[in-house]
């Protein structure tokens, strides 16, 4: 099942698309398949120990740390059933984990998807160039007109947070299809580029971007176009 949406079919005040509410039901009839299954009593005691976090503002833990959790509170020691609670949690939106963690950009699991949902939104929502430092507006201005992120720019957003949590938080905003490296920008005085499908610019309707292979696939479980719109 492939979805077009548009990356103007967000914009404030503007009405959802026919295509982009066929998605949201088809997203709900998914998260409704998966709240029909008989959920183990063990997993509601994490799923407590995460609003308890989340209160905490405890936004990440390393993957084994919430393991330890896991195991010490469900009383679930196989790595496997540890995965597959783990794994059905993110199913249901309520944490971010991939399940490749032995990489080590992928070892961080996402406590709290709203902390993190704020900070993709601080990255990839154009700023006001009179409400930012004078040395960010060329960086901002390449945004804007290009769709072109530049990982000195992450890096100022992203002050208050550790500089490795913010290349794995860069790694999963790769994941989701929200960031594309420029390859050819790796070597430039240790300066990456990255392009945001979300604000890339143009002209065509989503069938020819399709056909011209400027398409971006995103798989959520559900396969997903997100064109230049």
């Amino acid at each position: 099942c492939v979805h077009l949406i548009e990356n103007s079919d967000s914009q404030e005040g503007k009405p959802p698309s026919k295509a982009t509410q066929i998605l949201r039901d088809h997203i709900k009839d998914l998260q409704d398949e998966v709240l029909a299954k008989d959920v183990p009593k063990s997993y509601l005691r994490f799923e407590r120990s995460l609003k308890h976090l989340q209160a905490e503002q405890v936004y990440f833990l390393q993957t084994v740390q919430v393991k330890k959790i896991i195991e010490e509170v469900c009383k679930i020691s196989g790595d496997a059933e540890q995965c597959d609670l783990l794994r059905f949690y993110h199913d249901l939106g309520l944490i971010v984990y991939f399940a490749d963690s032995q990489d080590p950009h992928n070892n961080l699991v996402i406590l709290d998807v709203e902390w993190l949902i704020d900070k993709f939104a601080e990255l990839i929502t154009i700023k006001t160039f009179g409400n930012t430092d004078a040395s960010e507006h060329e960086h901002w201005n390449d945004f804007d007109v290009n769709g072109r992120l530049s990982s000195k720019l992450i890096s100022r957003v992203w002050r208050d947070i550790d500089q490795e949590v913010q290349d794995k938080l860069v790694n999963i905003m790769k994941k989701f299809d929200l960031l594309h490296q420029d390859q050819r920008t790796t070597a430039v005085e240790g300066e990456c580029i990255y392009f945001v499908p979300l604000v890339i610019r143009g002209e065509s309707n989503p069938e020819d971007l399709v056909k011209r292979g400027r398409d971006i696939l995103v798989d959520f479980g559900v396969p997903l176009f997100v064109s230049a719109a």
